[in-house]
């Protein structure tokens, strides 16, 4: 299972950079990947679409992306947009 650390923003801005940074640490050969967002300090909606569509990913590939840390601006934005169950995989601990 790939682990990958995203940092910065999830916003509209940055989700190209932050995409391809996911896609570069996350080999297609592996089905699985953790996701630890502790240390990004902004999410909007495009960061939210981010999320489901690695989830997405990894459900086609027959396996599951998981958020093992987020941060409280990831935390707020899946508040914001109904999207709490992509927390359901991650540590319930606060980011530091």
């Amino acid at each position: 299972m790939s682990t990958v650390t995203l940092q910065g923003e999830l916003s509209i801005g940055y989700a190209a950079q932050q995409r391809e940074q996911l896609l570069a640490a996350w080999p297609t050969s592996e089905s699985d990947c953790t996701l630890d967002l502790s240390a990004i300090e902004a999410c909007d909606s495009s960061g939210v679409q981010l999320l489901i569509a690695a989830q997405k990913s990894a459900a086609q590939r027959g396996g599951q992306c998981v958020i093992s840390a987020a941060s409280d601006a990831v935390r707020q934005a899946l508040q914001s947009y109904g999207m709490t169950s992509l927390l359901d995989g991650a540590s319930q601990e606060r980011a530091s």
